[in-house]
C-alpha cells in the first residue's frame, strides 16, 4: 500500500496506530505497526473487517497481525510471479537458440576446413570471429539463465514462507483460505471435516512458565498434530493456541476418532523445563468438529467448528464435540 499523507495526517494516524497497539498490549514491532497503520488509514476494507472481527472476540495478538501482514502488506503480486516465469521461459528459449547456432557454426567450420579455394583463409577468419562472438553470447545467456532460475527459486521459497507459520512450521491462515477453495471445488456434501482445536488453559500456562517454554510446547504439540494427520488432511495454525484441521473424504465417525486420538496423545505428553528440570503440568486440548455443507464459505464452516469447540469447553474441556454425530 502506498500512502500520500501530509505530515499532520501521518502523525495523527501514527498516534492512532500506537493507541491501537497499546489497547491490545502489543509491542511496536515493524510488522505490528504496519498492520495497525493500515487499519487506521481506512484504505483496506477487508483488513479492517478482519481486525474488527478479532477485536469483537478479544483475539488480537501478534500472531494475528503477522498473518494479516503477510496477507495484505507484503508485496507479492501474481503479475510479478507471472513476469518471472516469462523471463525464465525467454532466457531458456534464447539458450536453445544459442546451442542451435553453435551447431550451425561448427558445421560451417568443418565445411570450410574441407574446402580449398582462394577465399578459404578469409572465410576461416570470419568463422572464427563468429564462433568467438557466439561463445561470448552463450556465456552471457548461461549466466542470465542461472540468475533467472535463482530468482524463480527465491520466489518459490517466498511463496512457501508466506503461507507457513514460522513458529510451528504449520500452514497459516492464508494457506487455509487457499486450500479450502481447492477442497471445496472437489468436495460434495459431508465429504470434508473441519476441526477447531484449542489447547486448554494455555494462556495461564504461558503466564506461569513464560512464552519461551510456551513456544517449545506449541512446536511439540503442532508436530504431534502433523504426525497424526500425516497425508490424510492438513493442519493450520489459526491464531495463538488455536488450530484448524481439514480432512477431506472422511465420515464424521472417523473424523471424531482421529481427533480423539490426537486428544489422547496430547494428554499423555509430559513436559520438563530444560532449565530447572521441573516437571511441567500436563496439557489437554478441546476440539469442535463439523462437516462442510456444499457451497458454504470458509467463515461459516469455521464458525460452526468454533461453536462445537465452545461446547467442548463448556462441558469441561479435554473432549471432542462433533456436531455431525449429535444430529
Amino acid at each position: 500500500m502506498k500512502y500520500h499523507d501530509s505530515h499532520a495526517d501521518s502523525r495523527a494516524k501514527m498516534q492512532s496506530a500506537i493507541q491501537l497497539l497499546d489497547t491490545h498490549n502489543l509491542t511496536y514491532t515493524p510488522v505490528n505497526y504496519s498492520v495497525a497503520y493500515e487499519y487506521v488509514s481506512g484504505e483496506n476494507p477487508e483488513l479492517i473487517q478482519l481486525i474488527d472481527d478479532y477485536i469483537n472476540v478479544n483475539k488480537v495478538d501478534a500472531f494475528v497481525l503477522e498473518s494479516l501482514y503477510n496477507e495484505f502488506i507484503v508485496n507479492k503480486t501474481p503479475q510479478d510471479e507471472s513476469n518471472v516465469y516469462k523471463l525464465n521461459g525467454a532466457i531458456d528459449s534464447l539458450h536453445t537458440s544459442c546451442e542451435t547456432s553453435s551447431e550451425v557454426l561448427q558445421a560451417l567450420d568443418e565445411s570450410v576446413q574441407s574446402t580449398v579455394d582462394e577465399h578459404s583463409t578469409e572465410t576461416q577468419r570470419l568463422v572464427v570471429e563468429l564462433k568467438q562472438s557466439q561463445a561470448e553470447m552463450m556465456a552471457f545467456v548461461k549466466e542470465a539463465q542461472l540468475q533467472a532460475h535463482t530468482i524463480r527459486n527465491e520466489l518459490e521459497s517466498a511463496k512457501i514462507e508466506a503461507i507457513t507459520d514460522p513458529l510451528t512450521q504449520l500452514l497459516n491462515r492464508q494457506a487455509l483460505n487457499k486450500m479450502f477453495d481447492s477442497y471445496r471445488s472437489d468436495s460434495g456434501d459431508n465429504e470434508l471435516s473441519a476441526a477447531m482445536v484449542d489447547i486448554d488453559y494455555f494462556k495461564k500456562f504461558n503466564d506461569d512458565y513464560g512464552h519461551l517454554i510456551g513456544d517449545v510446547i506449541l512446536r511439540r504439540i503442532a508436530k504431534l498434530f502433523r504426525d497424526v494427520i500425516d497425508t490424510s488432511g492438513e493442519v493450520f495454525r489459526y491464531g495463538g493456541e488455536e488450530f484448524v484441521i481439514l480432512i477431506p473424504n472422511i465420515e464424521p465417525s472417523e473424523a471424531y476418532r482421529i481427533l480423539d486420538d490426537i486428544r489422547t496423545r496430547v494428554e499423555k505428553l509430559r513436559f520438563v523445563s530444560a532449565k530447572t528440570k521441573e516437571r511441567l503440568p500436563k496439557l489437554t486440548i478441546s476440539a469442535g468438529v463439523t462437516q462442510y455443507v456444499y457451497g458454504e464459505p470458509l467463515e461459516s464452516l469455521i464458525s460452526r467448528a468454533d461453536e462445537a469447540l465452545y461446547q467442548a469447553k463448556r462441558q469441561g474441556r479435554n473432549r471432542i464435540i462433533d456436531l455431525a454425530l449429535q444430529d
